[in-house]
């Protein structure tokens, strides 16, 4: 028995049957009737939620589609291609007229919006910015009023900024015209002749710092893209003018120090963007000055046509005359491709003659120099080009002169390992230095005295012994240098001791820059410079010389 003794039995009848039920069996039995019950109250609890019993329950009813209707303004953008930041929903056209339509769907019912391409029937050429919308409940405005307007609320709105809304619109000129929802605001329908010719002007102005930037280029690689320079310009205009006023009062005509601030703003972002991949790169300033030329153009043409047109329409009917057409082709035409200057080292000149002198020089037809400026033959200058700013930069030099004395060749090589030279603002050289402890080498066909020693030679490597400066009147100064150690000096003096009048001389110099290039246009050819083991390859240029 002792196996069963935690078994309890218990008596039921049933159906006038007696019946022995364990505790196992029996808790069994009620678990079952628990989960039935639980299944019972949740159905009863599903049917109230839908109306319950036998009432005539309801589903949730499906989304009904809507048609929302838009204009594309600046003035009008025929063909123009509507895209939505919402993937769910359908990329459209505009018609002739710059209206579009689509239906919203259950996935599409709220996006932003952006604009590009088409045709500006205003202007008659391409239009090249976009237009946007902030991102916008369907269900609310059906009717919408994509514009210039509309394009910088979405930007201030990405800047954190669209509580500076009213400040810009009022630095525009644009007050109480029913912009309080730029949404549904069309200039030309809803607004007079000027604030429709303002809103152009400013989606012009946007346009060409955009076309400018997306048409830099480096390497023939696009700098900005288009988001990019979309980005810059409007930040430009948000910094400036919600401060001040683009326009000239009750004119359209721009406020000549807002421009050229807007401009400079966008512009000098650009070049920090560009110069945090390329410190040295530098965007035209012509850029700016043919921007301000052509929108100052655009903005007397605009109100010179605002004071004869009685509204908006009458304004875009003016603009679409041909001598019109023809001011708005060439102010507003899309710029060419412009290549980022960069700094280029140009300007080479040895002993005071220029590149192309030394190319056409030749042992048939040398450059006459008079004996007492033999010296010059080891001077040489250079400057660097597409620079507003002081640069520094080190080279390896390398000269080798040959002097023909009859029926003999006299050579002297030197190698200098590192010149550091820097260049002013307008690119000329500043200052040209050899570090103390820099290694010069000097090879000569004759052998000359060691001062302080009973020995002769004819090759020197050494160590600079300080830091000295061999420029002389913005030029790089060899003999300087030469003349500044005792053994090379006497090296040098005993060449030069060795040339007369008639005797010819060639002289090759190699320049190795460590940062900045030798502009390619030079035609300079890379050769070798070697002495006895010790050589460096770099563009190089040689000249002949007879002394007179």
């Amino acid at each position: 028995m002792r196996y069963i003794t935690n078994v309890i039995f218990a008596l039921y009848f049933v159906n006038g049957k007696a019946f022995f039920i364990t505790s196992f069996v029996w808790g069994l039995y009620m678990f079952i009737q628990a989960v039935k019950i639980s299944a019972l109250s949740a159905a009863m609890l599903t049917l109230a939620a839908c109306g319950g019993g036998g009432g005539g329950g309801s589903s949730t009813p499906a989304y009904t589609s809507q048609t929302v209707t838009g204009v594309a303004v600046d003035f009008y953008l025929k063909d123009a291609t509507i895209t939505f930041k919402n993937p769910n929903c359908a990329s459209v056209k505009t018609n002739h007229t710059g209206q579009f339509s689509f239906k919203t769907s259950q996935a599409c019912q709220n996006s932003a919006m952006s604009i590009t391409g088409g045709t500006d029937t205003g202007t008659g050429l391409p239009f090249t910015g976009r237009l946007q919308l902030k991102a916008t409940d369907f269900n609310q405005a059906n009717k919408l009023a994509v514009t210039p307007l509309t394009t910088l609320e979405k930007h201030l709105v990405d800047a954190g900024q669209q509580d500076q809304l009213a400040n810009i619109l009022a630095n525009l000129g644009i007050r109480d015209e029913g912009t309080q929802d730029l949404s549904r605001f069309n200039p030309v329908t809803d607004g007079t002749a000027r604030t429709a010719a303002v809103a152009f002007a400013l989606q012009q102005l946007v346009n060409k710092i955009e076309d400018n930037l997306e048409n830099l280029k480096v390497n023939d690689s696009a700098v900005f893209s288009a988001d990019q320079a979309a980005q810059i310009a409007f930040l430009a205009v948000i910094d400036v003018v919600k401060e001040q006023a683009l326009f000239t009062q009750g004119a359209v005509s721009f406020d000549e120090s807002t421009l050229n601030l807007v401009l400079d703003q966008a512009f000098t972002a650009a070049e920090a963007a560009l110069q945090a991949k390329d410190p040295d790169a530098m965007i035209p300033v012509s850029l700016m000055n043919d921007i301000a030329a052509d929108l100052s153009k655009l903005a007397q043409l605009l109100d010179d046509l605002v004071k004869q047109s009685g509204d908006a329409q009458q304004l875009l009917n003016e603009l679409k005359k041909p001598e019109n057409q023809a001011i708005l082709e060439e102010t507003l035409k899309e710029p060419a491709s412009e290549i980022i200057t960069q700094p280029v080292y140009g300007n080479f000149a040895v002993a005071g003659y220029s590149v192309l002198d030394l190319k056409n020089s030749s042992q048939a037809a040398p450059i006459l120099l008079d004996p007492k400026d033999i010296d010059k033959v080891l001077e040489f200058n250079f400057g660097i080009n597409n620079t507003t700013k002081a640069l520094e930069d080190n080279f390896r030099l390398g000269f080798s002169v040959q002097a023909h004395t009859g029926d003999r060749t006299e050579t002297l090589d030197v190698i200098l390992d590192e010149v550091k030279v820097t260049f002013d603002k307008t690119g000329r050289i500043a200052t040209a230095t050899i570090s103390e402890g820099t290694l010069l080498t000097v090879d000569s066909s004759m052998k000359f005295p060691v001062p302080g020693q009973n020995a002769s030679v004819s090759y020197i490597q050494t160590e600079s012994p300080r830091t000295f400066s061999v420029s002389n009147n913005r030029t790089i100064s060899l003999s300087q240098l030469l003349q500044s150690d005792d053994r090379l000096a006497s090296a040098y003096n005993n060449y030069k001791a060795n040339l007369v009048s008639g005797n010819s001389m060639d002289a090759k110099i190699f320049v190795e820059p460590k940062n900045y290039l030798i502009d390619p246009a030079l035609g300079l050819q890379v050769s070798t410079m070697k002495i006895k083991n010790y050589s460096f390859s770099a563009p190089s240029l040689k000249a002949y010389f007879r002394l007179k």
